[in-house]
């Protein structure tokens, strides 16, 4: 765990929440635009920024996330295919 502290002292403190449909929206933004796959835990992050962007510290110059589908079983209905 040698990288963590280094990477906490380069993360902002700012938290941001967003609710169970904007994870489902965001996985289908992710993949109608950017042509992904990703997993709900993955959406958070991408979510948090398409949804709370104007809530981010003016100051901050630098934003990153982690996409990742490794979760998503294709044989299965995607997230927002499941919404009724």
């Amino acid at each position: 765990m040698l990288t963590f502290p280094i990477m906490c002292s380069f993360i902002e403190k700012q938290v941001f929440t967003i609710s169970d449909k904007v994870l489902i929206d965001t996985s289908r933004f992710a993949f109608e635009h950017l042509k992904l796959v990703i997993e709900l835990a993955s959406a958070l992050s991408l979510g948090a920024i398409i949804y709370q962007f104007h809530k981010i510290d003016s100051d901050v110059r630098n934003i990153a996330i982690i996409l990742s589908g490794g979760n998503i079983d294709l044989n299965e209905p995607l997230p927002w295919q499941e919404e009724k």
